[in-house]
This record gives structure tokens, sequence and C-alpha cells, in this order.
């Protein structure tokens, strides 16, 4: 009989140390595996869409034919040279300069025609600097006509309030997008042994709407200096000449 309640007492025992033991080691697999899976499992927010391409590095290639732009090339010849920029922060006017920079000019007159502009954004944005658009929708990179000749060494100067093509660098590489210097920018000037950048034209109104871009808040998503608040261009259009 004592025999008996002394292995019943050993036997109790050993169940209560070996329970406790294993409750410790199901608990310690359990906190490592589910913060790892959890890790594993969530996404990364910060990688860009692959399908945007930096504006840097666009390519200057692209497609000639007009059907895939339903081009209407009726007033494109004799489009007035001063054109209207509507944008969600309002309304820009702009004067070509068709003398000093005619290939640029016919270019630009072009993609307004086809309506290449409407529904782009202004992507790139740099207090202190420029703004740049032209070339994206929020869906994407929009396609483009074949790269034009740099037109840089034609005494304009990249100073506040003008108009110039943005390109790679390639210098012969500008097609669609464009950007606007809210300040003078001296150093994207031609100059012997620099390339530069082309200027086309100027503000001649809205250079408030210019400023209000370039104050807008931006992120690194998909790329580095876009706006938080998408600043579409609505609509590009040359401006009704007075025949008054």
């Amino acid at each position: 009989m004592k025999k008996s309640l002394i292995l019943l007492t050993l036997i109790l025992l050993t169940a209560c140390i070996i329970k406790p033991l294993e409750a410790t080691q199901t608990t310690s697999v359990d906190s490592y595996d589910t913060p790892k899976t959890a890790n594993e499992q969530a996404p990364d927010t910060d990688v860009p869409n692959e399908g945007m391409v930096d504006s840097k590095t666009i390519s200057g290639t692209g497609s000639s034919d007009d059907k895939l732009f339903n081009r209407d090339t009726t007033n494109e010849v004799n489009m007035n040279n001063t054109i209207i920029i509507e944008t969600t922060k309002g309304t820009i006017e702009i004067e070509l300069n068709e003398d000093k920079a005619p290939i640029t000019v016919k270019n630009f007159k072009r993609y307004v025609s086809e309506g290449h502009y409407q529904d782009t954004v202004f992507h790139r944005v740099i207090k202190g600097f420029m703004i740049q658009g032209g070339g994206f929708t929020q869906q994407g990179q929009k396609p483009t006509h074949d790269p034009i000749p740099i037109e840089s060494d034609n005494g304009l100067k990249n100073s506040a309030g003008t108009i110039a093509m943005a390109r790679t660098s390639d210098p012969n590489s500008a097609t669609a997008q464009f950007f606007i210097n809210t300040v003078d920018n001296a150093f994207l000037d031609y100059a012997p042994g620099s390339p530069g950048y082309t200027v086309f034209g100027k503000v001649t109104k809205g250079m408030d709407v210019v400023k209000a871009i370039e104050n807008v808040q931006t992120k690194n998503s998909p790329m580095p200096d876009w706006p938080v608040e998408a600043i579409k261009i609505t609509k590009v259009y040359p401006k009704v000449r007075d025949t008054t």
C-alpha cells in the first residue's frame, strides 16, 4: 500500500512538470512564426510601378503613325502662337517663339493639335527650379512621335517664366515633355561644350498659377518629385485671334 502511494505521487509530479514545458515550447514557436509570416506578406508600398519610366531616362523613340493619335492637322500650320494651357490650378498663357525655335514650335503645335496634352499631369515639380509635364497621365506614360533636333543655340535663355523642352542625356531626344522655369536657370542654357535645353516660348499670363503648382507638396512615388495632389492639364489650345 505504501509503495502504491509513492508510485502514484511520482506519476502526478511527472505529469505536472512535462505539461508546462510543452506549453512553453508551443508558445515560443508561435511567437516566432507569426511575426515572420506577417512580415513576409506585407506589401512594400515604396516599390514604384515598373511600368512608369523615370522622366530622366525616357526613350526618345515613338510611333509616327498619325492614326495612333487620331491626328487632325487642319489648323496645325496656321495655329496661333499664343497657346492656352488649362490646369486644375488655373490657366496659363504661353507665347511661342516660332522665329527662334521653328522645329520645336512646330513639334509642340503638333501635340496640341492632336490633343496629346489633355489629361496629362505635371509629374515633376521642384520648388525653386521648374515644373515639368506633358508626358504622363495618372495611369502611365503616353506614346510620342519621334524625337526632334535640339535648337538650344537660339539665343533664348532659361529664365524665369520661359518654357523649354525636356529631354534625356541625348541632346536630340525631346518629344512631348516640356517644363516651365520658375527661376532663372542659366546652367540649362546653351554654351560651348554644353548643349543646354531648348527654350521655345514664355509665359505671358498665369505666372501665379505656375508658382502655385511649384509650391504643391510632392512625394517620391511613382517617381521623385511627383505631386501628392494630381495637377492635371485639362486642355491645351490656341488662343482665338482677335479679328476686331
